[in-house]
């Protein structure tokens, strides 16, 4: 007689999933009428609410299943239509900054990048007002509640997955940071800021079933990001402010070169602040202390046990 296989459920995954993805559908949907008026935070905003959204629903995949399918696919729509106008919103501000202290032959290269940035600009209200849209149609609701609905314990104990998935993104991180520090390239950098977003997200996705110990690793974390954001909204102006200097006409074309030469000196400068913090972030003492974090949670599923 074949004898029947017992599958351990952990409820918790699904009692956290519910939470986690409901707090962050709630957080997008209540800013569908500042990015409908095309407000520069609501944009911002609700770009980072879709990327915590995306973060949760893939930290959670064990338990979602297919039913994540199309609430992701709407999720990423959000992050995509906006990311342009979001794009074009910081880069017009830092113009907008750099302008009272600007030399004055500096400033005809500065008003000739604003009017094509904020042309450029105008282009994407379309674009906006269609994910703003989205984020208040029956359609993202019903995905949503389909989702919610459909929430199924995964094999296996929810937090030994969680422990699991934070050490690997751990490991990603100083993966990406060593290839970086082998080749010194702008695209490795990129991947290092990419890693950094996506163990801050499943941090936070999870930072419940962890202690104080977790904020405070995250603000470790956030502090040496910031600098690789702030390194990355440079390079992107210096590419654009170069891309540009093509079309500009008279005394703004000779200056085009020396506005993407500024940019990317503060690039460098940001560059070189993360250069200095960075290494106190990777050594080995803070690997111990990150994986030592991830390696305890502080909460047990025992009791949340379901038997096939």
């Amino acid at each position: 007689m074949k004898r029947k296989t017992v599958t351990n459920r952990c409820n918790l995954g699904v009692q956290c999933a519910r939470t986690a993805l409901a707090v962050r559908a709630r957080a997008l949907c209540q800013l569908s009428e500042a990015v409908r008026a095309e407000e520069v935070e609501g944009i911002h905003q609700m770009r980072v609410a879709s990327r915590r959204l995306r973060a949760a629903l893939s930290e959670f995949a064990p338990v979602t299943g297919a039913c994540a399918a199309p609430f992701l696919g709407q999720v990423r729509e959000v992050t995509r239509g906006l990311g342009r106008a979001r794009e074009l919103d910081v880069m017009m501000g830092m113009l907008l900054e750099q302008r009272p202290g600007a030399a004055a032959p500096l400033l005809h290269a500065l008003a000739f990048a604003l009017r094509q940035l904020r042309r450029l600009r105008q282009a994407e209200s379309g674009a906006c007002r269609r994910v703003a849209a989205l984020v208040a149609s029956d359609d993202i609701q019903q995905s949503q509640r389909l989702l919610l609905d459909g929430l199924t314990p995964a094999p296996g104990c929810h937090v030994d997955y969680v422990r699991r998935r934070l050490l690997n993104r751990e490991k990603g991180l100083r993966r990406a940071f060593r290839r970086w520090q082998e080749t010194g390239h702008e695209p490795q950098l990129h991947e290092v800021r990419i890693a950094f977003k996506k163990i801050r997200y499943a941090c936070e996705v999870h930072a419940d079933l962890y202690g104080t110990d977790m904020a405070d690793y995250l603000a470790r974390l956030k502090g040496v990001q910031q600098l690789l954001g702030d390194w990355n909204d440079c390079r992107v102006l210096r590419d654009q402010v170069a891309a540009l200097a093509g079309l500009a006409p008279g005394a703004a074309r000779r200056e085009m070169p020396r506005l993407a030469r500024q940019w990317d000196k503060r690039a460098a400068k940001h560059l070189a602040k993360f250069q200095r913090k960075a290494p106190a972030f990777f050594d080995k003492k803070h690997a111990r202390r990150a994986r030592a974090l991830f390696d305890a949670p502080a909460v047990s599923c025992e009791h949340e046990w379901e038997h096939d």
